[in-house]
């Protein structure tokens, strides 16, 4: 589809689940699933399936898909990262591979040395397009998925799911655009980025620091459903992935109409990485979680949880 909003042709991912061609008015939450294109979709869909078939413990939904990008290139993280005012990022390449190797230090090794040899010679200020992202979802891809499903998506049950960067802007989606977004799937969110060009270091969580305590996102907030998880290995500095998750969950438990194991729940599963193959394994519990089938069980609650 052509995007007047992103200025380019994008692809979206749509899944319809078993039901949809069996009963003709039945309508579906919508899930928006950033990372999503077609390899990943097939490669993925078992994992989507499961929950509702055979195992019948999460209600059906229809998902868009979007990863109409590079994913090793500097393109993914222009798309999937949310932020108000230019942040350092690479010319080419990514933070996971040193700009193309242009850094000769890892990022969790000498972090201000990192940021050093970005400014000097890998890297410039971007604004990243997060925000155009979600206004491409919602305001294009969303009605032209709808007229494709002939009208049968349900507008005021609309979620938005992601790992890694899209767990980052999902997070974001939902805590600044209330009124479209009731539930949201935060998986091993990178709380981390963006690195803001006024504080030119790797630890601001501008998540956390700022736009959970903006107030204007504080006020007549509607009942929304949050699941977080993580690895119990992401913990390298500066990364922090482990430990900014479960503050994340924590703040945002804080907040009227917010409260653990009823709208907010947080997994942390024990030894694991960070990898899209994570996601995989984990992406049944986080729909059963959020959409769950009536008599499905929830997580366990974070008191059962061993988070180090």
């Amino acid at each position: 589809m052509n995007s007047t909003i992103l200025g380019e042709e994008k692809n979206i991912t749509l899944y319809t689940p078993p039901s949809f061609n069996e009963n003709v008015y039945k309508t579906y939450p919508t899930i928006f699933v950033l990372d999503l294109n077609l390899e990943f979709a097939y490669s993925f869909q078992k994992k989507f399936e499961e929950p509702i078939y055979p195992h019948a413990v999460a209600d059906e939904f229809i998902l868009i898909g979007f990863g109409d990008y590079d994913f090793a290139e500097v393109e993914r993280v222009d798309y999937l990262t949310p932020t108000t005012g230019p942040t350092l990022g690479c010319i080419n390449g990514t933070f996971g591979n040193r700009c193309h190797g242009c850094v000769p230090v890892a990022l969790h090794e000498n972090a201000q040395q990192f940021i050093r040899y970005l400014e000097r010679d890998c890297g410039k200020y971007y604004i990243f397009r997060g925000d155009s992202t979600l206004d491409f979802l919602e305001k294009e891809a969303l009605p032209f998925a709808n007229k494709m499903t002939s009208m049968r998506l349900q507008d005021d049950n609309i979620g938005v799911m992601g790992y890694s960067l899209g767990a980052l802007l999902s997070c974001y989606a939902i805590w600044t655009r209330p009124a479209v977004y009731s539930f949201a799937a935060c998986q091993s969110p990178p709380f981390w980025m963006p690195i803001n060009s006024t504080h030119p270091n790797v630890t601001n969580f501008d998540f956390l620091t700022r736009i959970l305590k903006d107030p204007t996102f504080q006020v007549k907030r509607p009942e929304q459903k949050i699941y977080f998880d993580a690895g119990g290995a992401e913990t390298n500095y500066p990364y922090r992935i482990t430990q900014a998750t479960i503050e994340a969950a924590k703040t945002i438990t804080q907040f009227q109409h917010y409260e653990l194991n009823r709208n907010v729940w947080i997994f942390i599963d024990p030894g694991k990485g960070h990898s899209f193959t994570q996601w995989k394994k984990r992406i049944g519990q986080a729909l059963t979680t959020l959409l769950p089938a009536q008599g499905a069980k929830r997580i366990p609650s974070l008191n059962d949880l061993s988070v180090g």
